[in-house]
């Protein structure tokens, strides 16, 4: 069963583990040819607090039966204040599952709880997998020559 909840250190371990080791996330997080870097849950945890305090959103870790697989997270955008911009990611052995869309689906509810009218992201055009994730929650879409930009409505 998938479920997130907000970061804490207790997840640091295996969340930084993931994104120190597994290489093919990593050419999605950095491009093709990016290079990987050991990153201690220390680290992990710190650059996470960082982002929220310095967008004003929340980190939050995917949990598979318990297990970190991945995160998500959120920060309102500074041009929108009723539009939440949000970015996951799952490590790799996790794709192709449906884990991403009951993510994106659990955020969008902590979003609509939250008083958000709006969520919002950006996909790289050659990482179709989250775009059809957000397909799957209803997003319409912009692009430009690089990126799709979902938009879902929320009722």
């Amino acid at each position: 069963m998938i479920s997130i909840e907000i970061i804490d250190r207790k997840h640091c371990v295996a969340l930084s583990e993931i994104i120190s080791t597994d290489t093919e996330l990593a050419k999605y997080l950095h491009g093709p040819d990016g290079e990987i870097k050991r990153v201690s849950e220390y680290e992990f945890f710190e650059t996470c607090k960082k982002w929220e305090h310095k967008k004003g959103g929340y980190c939050y870790v995917v949990l598979l039966n318990g297990d970190p697989i991945g995160t998500v997270s959120y920060a309102p955008l500074k041009d929108n204040a009723e539009a939440a911009g949000v970015g996951f990611y799952i490590a790799s052995p996790y794709w192709g599952k449906g884990y991403g869309t009951k993510l994106l689906k659990e955020m969008i509810d902590i979003l609509k709880h939250k008083g958000y009218k709006y969520v919002t992201g950006s996909v790289p055009k050659g990482n179709i997998a989250p775009k059809r994730v957000f397909e799957k929650c209803g997003a319409e879409f912009k692009e430009d020559k690089s990126r799709y930009y979902p938009i879902i409505r929320l009722q």
